[in-house]
């Protein structure tokens, strides 16, 4: 099975709140720390802070060393793997075309319009795209992405820093 991660789901989101979490308190501690002026447990706290935002950030790169690219066949599904559930995308159809509508509204490409048809389990309404690419592309492949931010700090999550990605050919 082709996914989004490299380390289930469900780890990785608990990592990155119990990491958020860490250094709510440790950002507390400090200023109370500041505040009191209590400078050596001030000066403890934001070295255990640095030290495990290492460690996580450090994790997270491991992860995504970790990681390989893929380029994922027409009927080849890939999932996006939530929590709580997953959704599958996978391509059926590919087709290179010029123009795209009927006068008045007809689009013309610069180079080629991709027209893909998608399949999607969970729900079916959740994308339609149009993709204009040059005529002289080798290799077309499309890549699908979440575009939560909080993605790109979760460990094992293809979109957090040098992480590999798993994309869909679009040989035609």
């Amino acid at each position: 099975m082709f996914t989004n991660v490299n380390l289930a789901a469900p780890v990785g989101a608990l990592a990155v709140l119990g990491a958020g979490f860490l250094m709510l308190i440790a950002g507390l501690v400090f200023l109370y720390g500041l505040i009191s002026r209590r400078l050596g447990l001030a000066r403890l706290v934001l070295l255990a802070a640095v030290i495990g935002g290492a460690i996580y950030f450090g994790t997270l790169l491991v992860f995504s060393f970790a990681s390989r690219e893929e380029v994922l066949a027409p009927g080849q599904e890939k999932h996006f793997c939530e929590i709580d559930c997953h959704l599958a995308y996978s391509i059926l159809d590919v087709r290179r075309t010029k123009t795209l509508g009927n006068a008045p509204n007809l689009a013309t490409a610069d180079g080629s319009f991709y027209v893909i048809n998608m399949k999607t389990r969970f729900d079916e309404e959740t994308i339609s795209r149009m993709f204009d690419l040059p005529a002289d592309v080798q290799h077309p492949a499309l890549l699908m992405q979440e575009g939560e931010w909080l993605t790109h700090f979760v460990i094992g999550h293809e979109n957090s820093p040098l992480h590999k990605k798993t994309r869909f050919q679009l040989g035609v």
